[in-house]
């Protein structure tokens, strides 16, 4: 069974600075200058504890709000989709404005038409009164109203419940990006709180060359020392303070990038905070606990999904459709001589659409197979790759925790060394040459601790991500 187990961030973190920071921890500097760069206050920022830096990630962070517009447009797409088969109305105004009217003097066409056989046969026509008749007046203004209806259409639905699951497919992958990002989130946090420790570790590394300094040059001033050691112990010191200042730097820039995952303007300041609990099982347990919360999985089922409705959505193109429609008109104008004369007139009518050869939907439906098929390959793939993918983030993860371990160890025993070598160098027994290359080796030592001791969690963050956890149920606010 998946479980977690907790320990705390601030002791992981913490180590470096166990067993006596430094033999210079009680040497007073008396130098202005470098006092102040030892006081020299962090860029003000509000302090940030990683369960709201997550918080402020989901609520600001742009990329999360940008991919959640995307729900936005699948839902949109849903509802282009209903339209296919929700009624449509639509009204229309036309005006026509002929050259001329159309006139028929139907008197005058008789006698110019029946005159001339009539005479022929001894019948003489009376006289007609002219009598002009509008067959099409010059300016016509007609309005409509159309009101139609997919009656039976099987294609139609079948594309509403495709674009249903589209829905889910981008509500589910839009998850998997948001729990993506948030990781990185987290990462960014790591960093900025490893960055804040390496600034107090290069002050202390800054205090114990000052110190060194201030004995070698004790030493050459009663003439029991020799020049060249001063100044080897100026160069230990400038390039200690040349690493503060670096570091002062780096965890500036370390907060800046948590400020802008975390949507907020200015530097955060992130505090000590319990690391994320580790998971606990065998290999097999794990692994069925990820097949069973990995979002790209359920990704690859409805992907599935909405390709086989896709599929059904194409087959269905073959199958005859049946619509209906009203349609309404209104003249606003006066109606021709010819004809109805009421100017409201409607239509309603019925269309049988029988499909019998259309070689694009043949297409598409083979398309359609295809696309389904791939689906199922991928979600195959991604099954087959997750135990794989768990383990080795586990074994990860071990080689971190040992990696750290190790590191620890290497702390103590260069601490030792250093103790060692200035005891003799202050004895006489030793040279500050051995003093020089033992501080740096215990700096060394702990910058190696600290990027272990990051590993670590990084490490388990890759781990939880594996198994398809919500990093944001495993931080508390």
């Amino acid at each position: 069974m998946h479980v977690f187990k907790k320990s705390s961030l601030a002791a992981a973190f913490g180590v470096i600075f166990l067993a006596g920071t430094s033999f210079g921890a009680e040497y007073q500097i008396t130098d202005p200058q470098l006092l102040a760069e030892l006081e020299l206050q962090p860029t003000p920022g509000y302090e940030l504890t990683l369960g709201q830096a997550i918080a402020e990630a989901e609520a600001r962070n742009l990329a999360i709000q940008a991919a959640k517009l995307e729900i936005d447009r699948a839902d949109a797409r849903l509802a282009q989709a209903w339209g296919l088969v929700m009624p449509m109305l639509s009204a229309g105004l036309n005006a026509i404005h002929a050259d001329k009217a159309d006139v028929v003097d139907f008197g005058e066409s008789m006698a110019a038409g029946l005159g001339p056989i009539l005479e022929s046969v001894g019948i003489e026509l009376p006289p007609m009164e002219p009598n002009p008749t509008v067959v099409r007046r010059q300016d016509t203004v007609t309005g409509q109203i159309t009101a139609a209806l997919s009656v039976i259409n099987v294609k139609n639905w079948f594309t509403i419940s495709a674009a249903r699951k589209g829905l889910d497919v981008t509500r589910l992958s839009i998850e998997s990006v948001r729990q993506q990002l948030l990781v990185g989130v987290a990462q960014a946090y790591y960093m900025a709180l490893m960055s804040k420790n390496l600034v107090d570790m290069q002050i202390t590394q800054v205090k114990s060359a000052a110190h060194h300094l201030d004995f070698a040059t004790k030493r050459y001033e009663s003439g029991a020392g020799l020049k060249i050691e001063v100044a080897r112990a100026q160069t230990d010191l400038a390039d200690a303070r040349q690493q503060l200042l670096s570091a002062r730097l780096a965890f500036d820039s370390a907060r800046d990038a948590l400020g802008v995952l975390t949507g907020n303007a200015g530097l955060p300041m992130p505090v000590a905070t319990d690391e994320l609990p580790m998971p606990v099982g065998s290999d097999d347990e794990l692994v069925s606990w990820a097949h069973k919360h990995r979002l790209d999985l359920a990704v690859g089922e409805a992907s599935i999904l909405l390709a086989k409705r896709q599929y059904n959505a194409a087959w269905a193109g073959f199958l005859p459709t049946f619509d209906m429609a009203w349609q309404g008109s209104y003249q606003f104008t006066e109606p021709s001589a010819l004809g109805a004369q009421d100017r409201a007139r409607w239509n309603l009518v019925f269309n049988l659409n029988i499909p019998i050869f259309q070689y694009f939907t043949i297409g598409a439906l083979k398309e359609a197979k295809v696309s389904t098929r791939i689906a199922q390959l991928k979600l195959e793939d991604q099954k087959q790759n997750i135990g794989a993918e768990v383990r080795q983030a586990r074994r990860d993860h071990q080689t971190a925790l040992a990696s750290a371990e190790l590191a620890g160890q290497q702390v103590l025993l260069a601490r030792e060394v250093m103790e060692l070598a200035q005891t003799a160098y202050e004895a006489g027994a030793g040279s500050s040459l051995e003093v020089t290359d033992a501080r740096r080796t215990v700096a060394a030592a702990e910058v190696n601790l600290m990027a272990r001791q990051l590993q670590v969690q990084i490490s388990r963050l890759v781990l939880h991500r594996a198994l398809g956890t919500e990093i944001k149920e495993l931080i508390p606010n």
